[in-house]
């Protein structure tokens, strides 16, 4: 019985994720001719598999598998007779097209100053990345430089993802000695499981993916299972916590997780929690302590700590 051949064709998903995700972006302009010709031209790139099932191989150039006819992708003429050097030339064109420009520069100046950056903030970095011809050092020290990243609108404009804020509370309050399954569950519970994002772009930067009244409630469910350290694989030690009463552990913490930036509002909602209003003082004028781990998983909880 002869052996089945596989038939070679065109990975237009490989050729789309190129444009969408890693150059032009999705809103560029593109067409579907343009990823069936980008994905001419990938033909005959691929992998030297390995035998281990954890190694993804080598890449390797596979002669016989290139389409030579000339292309067309989004502007750029490659006459036929080409053969490797049509995927590199498509590589060195795309990185340095003004789109890709933009769309590197809005994901940068939405990561690092708003969901929803300034268009000349977004702007002037597409440009020094064209100036620069793609120094990305260039352009995180001009986006670092620029009014709009030290604007008091940017201070506290973005919201933490899930991994942030596991990340941000485990510093700010113990260490990690051991990544358990306890931890993983905690970030599926908040909607960020790792490695398992659905959408090739992967997770979202946006606070609307972040926020609502279920994912505020686990975030603090998590932060008091932390502060009671009852999650294997951190140690929150209590002696490292502060004692006494409560409006100096509030004050305390704060400042060890917050920088001391805890609001009016949310101080007197974590000492309402605790029930540790002023009306409720002892006889002698003393406050009844307060227990340091409730107060830790309440900031935790708080509106200030979900930013970053």
């Amino acid at each position: 019985m002869p052996a089945l051949k596989r038939a070679l064709g065109l990975n237009e998903n490989y050729a789309r994720e190129l444009l969408e995700l890693h150059t032009l972006g999705v809103d560029a302009g593109y067409s579907q001719d343009d990823v069936r010709e980008a994905a001419r031209v990938l033909t005959g790139w691929s992998l030297e598999l390995k035998a281990r099932d954890d190694d993804f191989g080598d890449f390797v150039y596979r002669r016989a598998a290139h389409d030579p006819a000339e292309k067309n992708v989004f502007g750029l003429h490659l006459p036929a007779g080409g053969q490797m050097d049509d995927g590199e030339k498509l590589l060195d064109y795309l990185a340095l097209h003004p789109k890709t420009a933009h769309h590197l520069a809005f994901k940068l100046a939405q990561k690092f100053v708003s969901d929803a950056p300034p268009e000349g903030l977004v702007d002037a970095l597409a440009a020094e990345y064209l100036r620069t011809g793609g120094d990305l050092r260039a352009v995180y020290l001009k986006l670092f430089g620029s009014r709009e990243f030290w604007a008091d609108a940017a201070f506290a404009a973005k919201t933490k993802t899930p991994l942030e804020l596991v990340a941000s509370s485990v510093r700010g309050l113990g260490e990690l000695t051991s990544v358990q399954p306890q931890l993983v569950r905690a970030l599926d519970g908040m909607g960020q499981p790792l490695y398992r994002a659905n959408p090739p772009t992967g997770y979202a930067e946006e606070a609307a993916r972040w926020v609502s009244a279920g994912a505020l409630v686990s975030r603090i469910n998590f932060g008091l299972e932390l502060g009671r350290n009852d999650l294997p694989g951190v140690q929150v030690p209590l002696s490292s916590l502060p004692a006494g009463a409560p409006d100096a552990v509030v004050d305390a913490l704060s400042r060890r997780l917050l920088g001391g930036r805890l609001s009016a509002e949310s101080r007197r909602t974590v000492l309402a929690a605790v029930g540790a209003r002023e009306e409720d003082a002892m006889q002698d004028g003393e406050q009844r302590p307060v227990d340091p781990r409730v107060v830790a998983g309440l900031l935790i909880g708080s509106p200030e700590f979900q930013k970053q």
